[in-house]
């Protein structure tokens, strides 16, 4: 039976998304509508008038050219379809290299490339810890709340007498 309760309340959230999507967009096109603007996607075919500072885009006849100010908008958000490909493809390659590099470091028998692999690692993959220490050192004094007084929800609140890491 818990499949079947699984189930029907996917269906809910699914068909509460659905009915929220719905009204806004019926919010939307009635506030379109007081202000005389039609709610279509029309504009689409109208001249961009800007341009990009890179980009391909796909014309008609022509196939993939480069983008002009006096293509459409629809050959505008292709165009920024076609960067946005391009500059993901790129970085999943070189994250791939990277990633490789790495663990072939992190497996190596050289002391040095192990210790430089480990490094990148904790420094530049890990940095959580960094983040947390440097919030944890420095919020509770550059903070609204007097002397490091800091309160968190539920727990408390942290104080001066309390080891608190601001300068009296």
């Amino acid at each position: 039976m818990p499949r079947l309760r699984d189930l029907l309340v996917q269906g809910l959230v699914l068909g509460l998304v659905a009915w929220g999507l719905f009204l806004l967009l019926g919010e939307a096109r009635s506030r379109m509508a007081a202000q005389g603007i039609p709610f279509s996607f029309a504009f689409l075919s109208q001249e961009a008038g800007f341009s990009l500072s890179e980009g391909v885009t796909y014309a008609p006849g022509e196939g993939l050219r480069p983008y002009y100010p006096s293509d459409t908008y629809l050959q505008a958000l292709l165009a920024g379809f076609f960067n946005t490909l391009k500059v993901a493809l790129t970085g999943i390659a070189v994250a791939t290299l990277l990633g490789l590099l790495v663990a072939a470091g992190r497996l190596s028998t050289n002391p040095l490339a192990r210790a430089l692999a480990a490094g990148y690692v904790e420094l530049i993959r890990n940095p959580p810890f960094f983040s947390f220490s440097f919030s944890s050192g420095t919020l509770p004094c550059s903070s609204s709340y007097p002397r490091g007084k800091v309160p968190f929800p539920g727990v408390g609140s942290s104080s001066p007498s309390g080891g608190s890491p601001c300068p009296r």
